[in-house]
């Protein structure tokens, strides 16, 4: 038997090395108020005996950090679909899907089932303990997340300001928009120019590892943190050194241009 701080997971990232040759996948699809979630396990007979037994379900949890919203909704079928009350989102809501146990349980892998990491045994799982968990999909993509458009009347004409929010303990951009360009603000360009403006501040709020009240990297804004981890996964330098660091490279990185894709939503306020 294991305690319930030492049990296997199957990670989707694949960042635990617990299980051998299984692999947990998920297809996301997400919109306004609803997500569709198709599962995958692959070389895993020990979960999937589970799975056929009812011992463990597909499951979906809902997470909006902001309105402490959360929800985990369990289905018996590889495909799955959730919805919520936009109502109950602000800001920033995170779609996590995986494989829960769905009772008090006993898992026996298979020998070798298990990397070294593991002895050969039997582990009782809690109820509700996550098999296998798949990566965080934000209902929002990342830029999305960090931008706030609002109309400005004060504005001279084909302008746009925009100004770092701090206040509620992480990272937002408010990008006002002249009247005659308001109408303008679902078109790509103009957010991949609010984009760009947005990420050219970077520096100066966080540079050296410091945010603006000289805290350091660990106390930056979660936002600020998944945009270096985003950057740094390919490739393109972060704000950290100026001589490098290239705004538009780092958005178009963050937000790729398509050209299929004429129009993305982001939310006013």
């Amino acid at each position: 038997m294991r305690d319930f701080e030492s049990l296997p997971v199957l990670l989707e990232d694949r960042s635990r090395c617990d299980w051998h040759e299984a692999s947990y996948e998920a297809d996301v699809k997400v919109q306004p108020t609803r997500a569709t979630i198709t599962h995958r396990l692959r070389a895993a007979p020990t979960l999937e005996r589970l799975i056929g037994a009812g011992e463990a379900h597909w499951a979906t949890e809902l997470r909006c950090p902001k309105t402490l919203f959360g929800r985990v909704d369990a289905a018996a079928g590889e495909w799955q679909s959730v919805e919520w009350d936009q109502g109950a989102v602000d800001g920033d809501m995170f779609v996590i899907p995986g494989l829960i146990a769905t009772q008090d349980l006993l898992l026996r892998p298979a020998p070798n089932e298990l990397t070294p990491i593991w002895d050969d045994g039997v582990f009782d799982i809690p109820r509700g303990w996550w098999l296998a968990r798949g990566a965080p999909r934000r209902t929002k993509t990342l830029g999305q997340s960090l931008l706030t458009f609002r109309l400005d009347p004060k504005l001279q004409g084909g302008r746009m300001r925009i100004e770092a929010d701090q206040s509620e303990d992480d990272l937002c951009f408010h990008v006002s928009l002249a009247e005659d360009i308001w109408p303008e603000r679902r078109v790509r360009h103009v957010q991949m120019a609010a984009l760009i403006g947005a990420l050219g501040k970077m520096g100066a709020l966080f540079a050296s590892g410091e945010n603006g009240d000289g805290e350091s990297e660990s106390g930056e804004p979660r936002v600020v943190n998944e945009i270096r981890q985003r950057l740094e996964r390919v490739g393109v330098p972060t704000w950290e050194d100026p001589t490098t660091w290239d705004p538009a490279s780092a958005a178009t990185a963050i937000e790729p241009f398509r050209r299929s894709e004429r129009t993305t939503p982001v939310d006013d306020e």
